[in-house]
């Protein structure tokens, strides 16, 4: 059985059985936990919070770190592979040799992920921008990324210093790291203004930035962007054709995307809703028919959950809802629809932090698409294909 919320210090953490899913996991204070197994964990939420004083932040780096281990937990051998989590908050928490082996770990998209990942192994899909930026929350003043093998990951980019020369990518294969003055550099500073994501690498890579590359997944990239940077940073045939690159120019306001990984936000435009974030798809299939709907996996499950009753615990689970509970939805009224699309309308009156309401429009559009599909094929389960 889920549970709903639970709060340990790192020292219980160190010894005690976790249950494996649950709604909210809350870690409070510093510590070393070594050799645990954190397999199959699927929570909707995981925090793992400091216990740095206030004080502390007004101290050198120097006169701070060596209490970083009392104040901010360390996880040192470890295993948590399979992890679940649509919501996870590391904070300036330390990751030494441990395995993150087929996750499926979502950060808030628009926020920088300063946990320290050092000789860690990861597969899966990790959704977050994983940085070495100065950070007053860590003791250590930065995040330390290196030694870690990317090869089979996903969703992630990496920014403001991560070690290019230790960490480890399948270039040529599923990722093309693209260095600034490398193979390639001179066609891309050419083109920047006609795509919004070589511009954004130019930008971010620029001579006395602390970044000097980024790096490509074929997965989420454009297919004519990915010819293109495959033709100019890798080795190609002499006399072959450079592939044609469509043009797309930022959008005005510049909105928030997968691609787009730091944004700029017109805020008088936000604030009047005039903004939508164009967020990931999540793939969902109703008998022999599948759909993109253009929510992702922690919103879709968030929407599923209000309106079928199921709990987002149990959805993350088993990733299939069988048809006998989707007739709530399947029989929601145009009423019933708006309400589970207002993301004030939870029964704390707070809106959740997987929906904005800015998004409410295109929420309820995706729901009336989805409950279309369970309409025409009644007696099918919905299997969640691509969290």
């Amino acid at each position: 059985m889920a549970v709903r919320e639970l709060t340990v210090s790192a020292n219980d953490l160190a010894t005690m059985e976790v249950p494996k899913r649950g709604k909210r996991l809350q870690v409070v204070g510093g510590g070393v936990v070594a050799g645990r197994d954190f397999t199959g964990l699927r929570w909707a939420a995981i925090e793992l919070q400091d216990s740095m004083p206030g004080w502390a932040r007004l101290l050198p780096v120097g006169a701070r770190r060596p209490m970083a281990d009392r104040w901010v937990i360390t996880f040192e051998d470890c295993n948590f592979s399979g992890l679940r989590c649509m919501g996870f908050d590391p904070g300036p928490a330390r990751f030494i040799r441990c395995r993150f082996d087929d996750v499926r770990v979502g950060f808030s998209p628009d926020a920088l992920v300063h946990a320290h990942f050092v000789d860690c192994v990861f597969s899966g899909e990790l959704h977050g921008n994983l940085s070495a930026q100065r950070n007053y929350r860590d003791p250590r003043g930065r995040a330390v990324i290196s030694g870690n093998d990317f090869r089979r990951l996903a969703g992630a980019s990496y920014m403001d210093g991560v070690d290019l020369e230790t960490n480890r990518w399948d270039h040529g294969g599923e990722h093309l790291v693209v260095r600034r003055g490398g193979p390639g550099w001179p066609s891309v500073t050419a083109r920047r203004e006609e795509h919004e994501q070589l511009r954004w690498l130019v930008d971010n890579t620029k001579p006395g930035t602390r970044q000097s590359f980024g790096v490509f997944e074929r997965q989420y990239t454009d297919l004519d962007l990915w010819a293109f940077l495959t033709y100019h940073v890798l080795a190609h045939a002499p006399g072959t054709p450079e592939p044609a690159l469509l043009p797309r120019p930022a959008p005005v306001p510049l909105m928030q995307t997968h691609e787009s990984r730091e944004p700029t936000l017109d805020m008088d435009a936000f604030e009047r809703g005039e903004v939508r974030l164009a967020p990931l798809t999540a793939r969902v299939q109703v008998g022999p028919e599948m759909v993109d709907l253009q929510v992702d996996h922690a919103q879709l499950v968030e929407l599923l959950s209000r309106t079928t009753g199921l709990d987002g615990a149990v959805l993350l689970e088993q990733e299939l809802v069988p048809s006998d509970r989707l007739d709530r939805l399947r029989r929601a009224s145009a009423d019933d629809i708006a309400r589970a699309s207002d993301p004030w309308s939870a029964p704390n009156e707070k809106a959740p932090d997987t929906l904005g309401p800015w998004q409410q429009d295109l929420i309820e559009q995706e729901l009336r698409t989805l409950q279309e599909l369970l309409r025409r094929h009644p007696d099918e389960p919905l299997t969640i294909l691509q969290p």
